[in-house]
């Protein structure tokens, strides 16, 4: 049974999964241009660098936890193969006690959707932590949505974020 996760998914999580990706895509900004996700973010961390980051793609601001996840969305932006992103716009149910929310959705231009979560380093992840990521990509591949957990070494190194960051 490994550290549980598998034998407690028989317990049948709500799906749907598709349909809040896509009510995450369509959320509208509130009036200051923010668009906000499932999960409060927290400033003043000394561990996290707090920033905004707006999109066109989106159509208005989102608040970004990491270095990390400010590179990947940067990459969201620019990819031609993404047509809307979102942050915070999922909560994957693993179990009756135990979720995640993940950092990333996306809509492709085929249609199909994706999710992503950013971590500093995969390497640096506990084996239950990698097996709760395992369980939500599985989750959702039922669903037909893909799901890439991407650390900082998969992202384009600083310059070239830079690069995307003056044209988009």
């Amino acid at each position: 049974r490994g550290s549980g996760f598998r034998g407690v998914l028989m317990y049948a999580p709500n799906l749907g999964y598709r349909e809040k990706i896509l009510q995450a895509l369509n959320t509208k900004p509130d009036l200051a241009g923010i668009i906000h996700g499932q999960r409060k973010v927290l400033k003043g961390s000394p561990y996290r660098k707090v920033s905004a980051f707006t999109s066109e793609k989106a159509g208005g601001t989102f608040i970004l936890e990491s270095v990390v996840e400010a590179a990947l969305a940067t990459c969201l932006e620019s990819s031609a193969v993404i047509e809307k992103w979102a942050t915070q716009g999922l909560r994957v149910t693993l179990s009756r006690k135990e979720y995640l929310i993940l950092d990333f959705v996306g809509r492709k231009i085929d249609c199909s959707l994706i999710a992503f979560e950013a971590k500093a380093s995969i390497k640096g992840l506990s084996a239950e932590e990698i097996e709760r990521y395992a369980l939500a990509k599985d989750l959702l591949a039922r669903e037909g949505i893909e799901f890439r957990l991407i650390d900082s070494y998969m992202l384009p190194t600083k310059p070239k974020l830079d690069e995307l960051r003056t044209y988009y």
